[in-house]
């Protein structure tokens, strides 16, 4: 599958009326933006809960600013699942709801971008989605705790930048928003790659392995805006790799300990918070004032600082293919047992080697994630992943449908836990 951009500035959709249900609504329905491309791509499951079956997808235009359009339609007929590619660019969207970073005056909730898909009978509407972003869905699930939620994350989060020639770029980029835009869609994992380099005018930077990407500070500085705008989400931010220098010693640790403390100190919620197996719930985090934790990857300055928690055991298939992936992460989804800390991530991208870049000089990442989205989403639904997995890391993420499936789980667990202490 594949990934994004946006260009809308969409506060009014929330505006737009939904149709009346006509009570025939049929599976799920979804729009996804390649990777490659940045075409919208249809997504369908006709295969449950069905009435009626429609026979067409439509992707619709939708603002207040004009009429409604139809930009797109494809026939279903005896296809009760897929996804097909579009020719519709996505582009690079302004945020709906007041979001993008200059904006004032955000509103939490759901907020949908222009573009919606439709499905129909008979030229009768059955149900219809947008591509939306999520500033604000942890806000329901104060009774979970942290560790036994679903939770969508990205892999080497600051790589949506580089100033490499594109054969690099290819292969370092993993991201196409910054920190800001994936705190905005709902992201809520940060996999982070450090690097020092004292010859530059900027000093910390976000790596993917030894190539810089983007400046942490700047990065830092979006991850404290949006937790004060949006204080009920609960962000984790892992400090997963120190690349550069090679011997990366305290005095390097000392700056990024000093830089995280300078930007995000009065987030950060302390490790005394992880009592229980799976963490804390949200709402005791809540009554605390603060929605921060990082997860440091040097076990020696954890144990000196009580505001860092444990590394996050991250399960890396390390492989190039799709399908030992798949069977990969199946083994080990519920393979949640760290008593050091109540995470558990599932990486689910591919990683290239040497003789793999070498024979695929004209694809990359943006390949390699479109071979893993469109599978993870049926991984995460129909095999019932979204059950049982913590935290799921991706690339290109809005080639996939991690942050809708992580509400729709985290629902289920809730209801779940409704229902026993009904019975109890």
């Amino acid at each position: 599958m594949q990934l994004a951009s946006f260009f809308f500035d969409c506060l009014k959709l929330t505006l737009i009326p939904s149709f009346t249900p006509t009570g025939k609504r049929c599976g799920t329905i979804f729009l996804t933006v390649n990777a490659v491309t940045n075409y919208l791509e249809y997504n369908w499951d006709f295969t449950t809960y069905c009435i009626t079956v429609p026979d067409v997808l439509t992707i619709k235009y939708k603002s207040n600013e004009g009429p409604e359009k139809t930009l797109h339609r494809i026939f279903t007929y005896g296809k009760l699942e897929g996804y097909v590619l579009t020719n519709i660019t996505f582009g690079h969207p302004r945020f709906p709801g007041n979001w993008n970073r200059n904006d004032t005056n955000p509103l939490l909730g759901s907020h949908c971008f222009p573009f919606w898909i439709q499905s129909e009978y008979r030229n009768e509407i059955l149900d219809e989605d947008c591509l939306k972003i999520e500033p604000s869905w942890m806000a329901n699930y104060g009774q979970l705790r942290i560790g036994s939620m679903m939770i969508p994350g990205t892999h080497d989060s600051g790589a949506w930048t580089s100033n490499y020639i594109s054969l690099i770029e290819q292969f370092l980029l993993t991201q196409d928003y910054n920190l800001w835009g994936q705190l905005v869609s709902g992201i809520r994992y940060f996999d982070i790659r450090v690097g020092i380099y004292y010859s530059e005018t900027t000093i910390e930077w976000i790596n993917h392995g030894l190539f810089k990407c983007s400046k942490m500070r700047e990065e830092l500085q979006h991850l404290a805006q949006f937790l004060k705008l949006s204080p009920k989400e609960v962000v984790i931010l892992h400090m997963n790799k120190f690349e550069h220098p090679p011997n990366f010693l305290n005095k390097e640790h000392s700056l990024i300990l000093n830089l995280l403390q300078e930007i995000l100190g009065e987030f950060i919620l302390p490790r005394s918070y992880f009592y229980s197996t799976d963490g804390p719930k949200l709402e005791e985090i809540w009554q605390t004032g603060r929605n921060l934790i990082i997860s440091y990857n040097n076990e020696d300055l954890v144990k000196e600082h009580d505001w860092l928690w444990y590394n996050i055991n991250q399960k890396w298939g390390d492989t190039t293919n799709v399908d030992d992936l798949r069977n990969y992460l199946d083994k080990v989804k519920n393979d949640h047992v760290h008593p050091q800390s109540p995470f558990c991530a599932l990486m689910a991208e591919l990683t290239p080697n040497l003789d793999y870049i070498i024979n695929n000089l004209d694809k990359g990442l943006r390949y390699m994630a479109d071979e893993v989205n469109p599978n993870l989403n049926v991984w995460l639904t129909k095999f019932n992943w979204s059950d049982v997995v913590n935290i799921v890391a991706t690339d290109f993420f809005l080639g996939n449908t991690a942050i809708s499936v992580s509400i729709e789980a985290n629902n289920r667990k809730l209801e779940n836990m409704e229902k026993s202490k009904d019975i109890f």
